[in-house]
């Protein structure tokens, strides 16, 4: 399993990176919170991985911090939760946000975001009260 890679930025959209680690390029999709602070092609940037590994694809997501990256794998074990979603969820909300929403239970906060209705807020909330 894939936790951290080192590299250089080789190309960036508004939803991922394309890292050069020692001459292989890995396509990291990113919250476009994270792509906004990475800096520019050329950087030289460590991203902390959550590997999402399907039949048939394999996905790598890709975090500046490794608290992030526990909050998008708590995410996905939502039912109804999938790597785009949580990805769109951590693009709107920060990582306190998120955290601080589910702890206090507000559902609001999410169901300002694109494609989470009332249903799905309210399985983040008491899916992940817990954790």
């Amino acid at each position: 399993m894939i936790v951290k890679l080192k590299g250089n930025i080789e190309n960036f959209d508004e939803n991922f990176i394309d890292l050069d680690v020692n001459g292989v390029v890995f396509r990291i999709l990113m919250s476009n919170k994270n792509i906004s602070k990475i800096g520019t092609i050329g950087s030289y940037v460590t991203v902390f991985i959550y590997e999402i590994i399907k039949e048939d694809s394999r996905i790598f997501a890709g975090f500046l911090k490794e608290e992030e990256r526990e909050t998008f794998g708590d995410l996905l074990s939502v039912q109804g939760v999938g790597g785009k979603m949580a990805i769109n969820i951590m693009s709107n909300l920060t990582n306190e946000t998120i955290i601080d929403s589910i702890v206090r239970e507000d559902s609001k906060i999410f169901n300002k975001i694109n494609g989470v209705g009332n249903k799905l807020a309210m399985r983040l909330i008491n899916e992940l009260k817990e954790k």
